[in-house]
């Protein structure tokens, strides 16, 4: 972990996450996908991937907070768009 401040908004968004996947109980009710645009990795070696529900509606979980302001699209200069970054961006 970084001795770094955290960013703003950055608890509100944990706690939401944190809220929003204990309402769906365990990991067999996630998918993770990843996109075949993009790395599979960062350059910290985090795993970047789409993390999708298994309920009924599909519920894609970043634009779950980017549509409440918690989580904003970005993507690194001159690398190919990510196949989601227009959904999440027009949040």
């Amino acid at each position: 972990m970084s001795d770094e401040a955290p960013e703003c908004g950055a608890q509100q968004a944990a706690d939401y996450l944190e809220e929003f996947l204990q309402s769906y109980g365990d990991a067999d009710q996630l998918t993770l996908t990843f996109d075949a645009q993009a790395d599979r990795t960062d350059r910290f070696g985090r795993s970047l991937a789409y993390v999708q529900v298994n309920d009924a509606a599909g519920t894609d979980v970043a634009l779950a907070l980017a549509t409440r302001g918690l989580a904003e699209a970005w993507y690194p200069r001159g690398e190919p768009e990510p196949e989601r970054y227009g959904g999440y961006a027009g949040a």
